[in-house]
């Protein structure tokens, strides 16, 4: 009888082995931290170990599959920045002439409202022209100075470890723990077979 009591707890304890098996698992992705020589073998996280590997794998996936260089230079080609460029240039020059010692002369309140305008109109639309010649060479020159795998990279490989971790457990922390609970149920199940073996045989 007590053996067969004995054999019921076999699904529980599967449950907490497959769980810390998981979970010890899960934990060794960032620890340790540093490299603990055990003689047959040296053992280390997977993330501190292959960091920069990791790193560099995120970057290229970033800048393949998910941003890359052209899809940000395509954003800035498509703004609609002719509109506010021509009154930013405009409000300019009015600004820049009232502080101006021109304000002085006698004739500045006509010039200022019949001469000036116009003027500024030629100017400001001038300038929107020279800037939309100048627009594919600006995105072309874009494309080539930004190296988006670079900066993803450093930014990743500078991370100290710690804050690796935090960035991984706030992506995947449901995940994770997913990972810890379905050690858990396998190793109910396979108890619960071993349960059922024994009673058959």
């Amino acid at each position: 009888m007590q053996q067969h009591l004995l054999m019921f707890t076999f699904p529980f304890i599967g449950a907490l082995i497959g769980w810390f098996t998981n979970y010890l698992a899960v934990r060794m992705l960032f620890r340790p931290r540093k490299p603990i020589n055990l003689k047959l073998f040296t053992l280390q996280g997977l993330l501190p170990r292959r960091r920069r590997e990791v790193a560099a794998n995120i970057a290229t996936t970033i800048e393949k599959e998910l941003l890359s260089v052209k899809d940000i230079s395509q954003v800035l080609a498509d703004i609609n920045w002719k509109q506010g460029l021509q009154h930013k240039v405009s409000k300019n020059i009015q600004q820049r002439l009232d502080n101006s010692l021109l304000v002085k002369l006698p004739m500045w309140k006509i010039i200022r409202e019949r001469v000036l305008p116009p003027l500024e109109n030629v100017i400001a639309k001038e300038a929107v022209n020279i800037i939309a010649d100048l627009q594919a060479d600006l995105v072309e020159s874009f494309q080539q100075r930004l190296d988006l795998h670079a900066i993803v990279f450093n930014r990743i490989d500078r991370f100290d470890m710690q804050q690796l971790e935090d960035v991984v457990l706030n992506v995947a922390r449901r995940e994770l723990r997913h990972i810890e609970l379905i050690g858990a149920v396998l190793g109910f199940i396979i108890g619960l077979s071993q349960v059922g073996l024994l009673l058959i045989f």
